[in-house]
């Protein structure tokens, strides 16, 4: 249970636990799940937590949300009760007091060292059986590369011993405390007060509020499909093109569940995808692509860039009316372009449907310069 957690605040929502144990409960409820099973599942689903330095945030949390929605059941006001007089939640806070001054003197080690264990733990897996993924992980693993040397060159940084620094390895809250603006005191007393106002007003009966679904966006296709649709709102040299049919192939759906505790409820995706140099006046059709090469869309102090991140967030209204066809799956798609995809598919790009027009056109202007510097 040891780590960096994340506490931004002294509010109840303010650290990451807590904002997922409503984000969860809240899901839950959107999604029809009855107050009681809704609270089962999240019992379930959090009982790692009980017994931890964590257990007075995820009682905190839940007892706060369900009160906050009209859902607060006796047993979890019983027990939320019970936790906030116990005081354990503010052992956390008091502590950092004691520590203060040691930790202001450590303060820019404590970052740099943060900051290094990110990179120190981003490793390559051997096992990964996708050239894909690895030179994914290798652009990754790159950036941080990039990121800890720019760090060691600055001021703050340039002389910082990590070895002297006050050792808070198990400890997953004093660091985070420490870093939130305000005097340790300050921020006591804070998050005493907002237990306290909780506490206060535990027995206001509030109405049961409806929950709306969250945002989330599954996608339409899987890994080798081939999709094609038509260039539009070009305009300028490019106008031409307007109408024009172009293909794209599926490279990679990563599912990350709404809610991680109950994964098959509903789930947002990231899509990478690849567009192929083709351009047809009818809908491409599987014999088209098939020699066809993919296009590098940017290139980037060498990194080159030849897939993109699809976003589908916000997009449903405009995949209603966006003209689509399935043209191929092919799950062995890496195989049949071998050299495209053996140094990975750099993607630090982000781009929604309704921007596939317009990084197409930046593919094609790509292909022009490469053109040219080969000519020079």
């Amino acid at each position: 249970m040891g780590g960096f957690m994340d506490i931004k605040g002294t509010k109840i929502y303010s650290d990451s636990l807590a904002s997922s144990v409503r984000d969860d409960y809240q899901t839950l409820l959107a999604f029809g799940v009855s107050d009681e099973e809704a609270e089962k599942i999240i019992l379930k689903g959090y009982e790692n937590f009980i017994g931890t330095e964590y257990e007075s945030i995820f009682w905190i949390s839940f007892a706060y949300t369900q009160w906050r929605l009209g859902r607060l059941s006796k047993d979890i006001k019983d027990k939320v009760i019970e936790v906030i007089d116990s005081g354990e939640d503010l052992k956390k806070w008091k502590k950092v007091i004691l520590l203060e001054p040691q930790l202001k003197a450590n303060r820019s080690g404590l970052l740099f060292k943060s900051l290094t264990s990110i990179h120190e733990e981003e490793t390559i897996s051997d096992k990964t059986p996708s050239k894909i993924e690895k030179g994914m992980q290798e652009y990754y693993k790159q950036n941080i590369e990039e990121i800890v040397a720019f760090a060691k060159n600055m001021p703050e940084y340039k002389d910082v011993n990590t070895n002297d620094l006050i050792d808070l390895t198990e400890d997953a809250f004093t660091q985070s405390i420490h870093f939130i603006n305000g005097s340790a005191k300050k921020k006591y007393e804070s998050r005493k007060q907002e237990l306290l106002t909780f506490k206060s007003q535990i027995d206001q009966n509030n109405p049961r509020k409806k929950v709306q679904k969250p945002e989330y966006n599954e996608s339409l296709w899987k890994p080798g499909d081939c999709v094609a649709f038509k260039l539009e709102n070009l305009d300028g040299d490019y106008k031409n093109l307007n109408g024009k049919w172009v293909a794209i192939r599926i490279l990679r759906v990563v599912e990350k569940p709404l809610i991680d505790i109950l994964p098959n409820l509903a789930h947002n995706d990231t899509i990478t995808i690849s567009f192929y140099d083709v351009i047809t006046e009818k809908c491409p059709t599987k014999s088209d692509i098939m020699n066809a090469d993919y296009m590098v869309l940017f290139n980037t102090d060498g990194h080159l860039h030849k897939g993109v991140w699809l976003s589908l967030y916000q997009q449903k209204r405009y995949l209603k009316n966006w003209e689509w066809v399935l043209v191929d799956s092919n799950p062995d798609f890496e195989k049949e372009d071998s050299l495209f995809f053996s140094e990975g598919v750099f993607q630090a790009i982000i781009c929604g449907l309704n921007q596939l027009s317009e990084f197409f056109i930046h593919g094609l202007k790509e292909k022009q310069k490469s053109i040219e510097a080969t000519k020079s």
